[in-house]
C-alpha cells in the first residue's frame, strides 16, 4: 500500500511540475520565470481577427521564408481548447465539410501540420512553429521537501513541495509565429 501512495504522489507532483514547465515555456513572461515563446522577441505575428485559412498558410509560409525549420517532424500548431473548437467550426470553403481544424481537438490537424490544443496556450492564440527549436534546461535535480510549518498529524496531513530549477530557451525565435486575438 506504501508503494502506491508513493507512486500515486510522484505522479500528480510530476504532473504538476510538467503543466508549470509547458506554461512557461508557451507563455512565460521572464524575470523570475523563463520567458516564454509568445513572449520572445523575434517570433513573428499575425493579427488572428476574423481568422481567414489564408493567416494559417502565412504563419507556415513565414516560418519556412525565414529559413528556420530546422526539423521538418516537429512543425505544429498549439492552441486552447476553445481555439481548437473555434476552428474545428470554421469552414475553409462555404458548404463543405472543410474546417480549420480537422481530427480530435486535443490532437489534430491545421493546414497538414499537427495540432494540439492545450491550457497553457493563452485565450484566443494559436502558436506555429518548429518546435525542435524550444530547449527546457535543468539547472540541478528534482528537489522534495515537507512543509514542517503546515504540517497537521494529527489529521494525516503533510504538505509536501516539489522544487526545480529550469530555464527555457529557443535557438531560432523566428521559427515561431503566433496568431494572437482569434474570433
Amino acid at each position: 500500500a506504501q508503494s502506491a501512495a508513493d507512486q500515486i504522489v510522484s505522479h500528480l507532483l510530476a504532473s504538476a511540475l510538467a503543466v508549470g514547465i509547458d506554461k512557461a515555456a508557451i507563455s512565460g513572461a521572464g524575470g523570475v520565470e523563463p520567458l516564454g515563446i509568445v513572449n520572445t522577441p523575434g517570433i513573428g505575428s499575425i493579427s488572428g481577427a476574423s481568422l481567414q485559412y489564408s493567416a494559417l498558410v502565412a504563419a507556415q509560409r513565414t516560418v519556412g521564408a525565414a529559413n528556420a525549420i530546422l526539423e521538418p517532424a516537429s512543425l505544429g500548431y498549439a492552441g486552447s481548447p476553445e481555439t481548437a473548437e473555434l476552428m474545428a467550426l470554421r469552414q475553409r470553403f462555404s458548404n463543405t465539410d472543410t474546417p480549420f481544424w480537422s481530427g480530435s481537438l486535443h490532437d489534430g490537424e491545421v493546414v497538414g501540420a499537427r495540432a494540439m490544443s492545450s491550457k497553457q496556450v493563452p485565450a484566443s492564440t494559436l502558436i506555429f512553429g518548429d518546435w525542435s527549436s524550444v530547449h527546457v534546461c535543468e539547472f540541478g535535480p528534482l528537489m522534495l521537501a515537507s512543509d514542517n510549518g503546515g504540517t497537521r498529524f494529527n489529521e494525516l496531513k503533510v504538505g509536501i513541495r516539489a522544487m526545480w530549477l529550469i530555464d527555457v530557451f529557443m535557438t531560432a525565435p523566428q521559427a515561431f509565429v503566433k496568431i494572437t486575438g482569434i474570433s
